[in-house]
């Protein structure tokens, strides 16, 4: 689950040197098992905001708070990626060191088609 609070509340506000983001651990994650195993699947639902007015939920998925992720890389997020991979086994991708958040972000928006 993708929700705008997580969104602006530990996603905005990562930085190069920021400790690690648990939401953005995960993610990431997932999209490195989809990368080695393409017959998995993943669904993320993204929910947004609840209009004050309506009481219903806006749309996240292609709203501008999606695009203000920042175009970062995190470097403890990536050295947590890499120990947890290394643990189980696995190979981290040559690449692993370019992947910015926003990078994670889109990459998860791609898993809807």
């Amino acid at each position: 689950i993708v929700s705008a609070e997580a969104v602006r509340g530990k996603l905005l506000p990562l930085k190069a040197d920021s400790p690690t983001c648990n939401f953005a651990l995960e993610w990431l994650l997932i999209l490195l098992e989809l990368g080695v195993n393409p017959h998995k699947r993943c669904l993320p639902l993204f929910v947004g905001d609840v209009d004050s007015a309506t009481g219903k939920l806006q749309k996240l998925l292609g709203s501008p708070l999606l695009n203000a992720v920042p175009d970062v890389v995190c470097v403890n997020l990536i050295a947590d990626a890499e120990r947890l991979l290394h643990h189980f086994g696995r190979t981290p991708p040559a690449d692993l060191n370019t992947w910015t958040v926003r990078k994670i972000v889109k990459g998860l928006t791609g898993c809807l088609g």
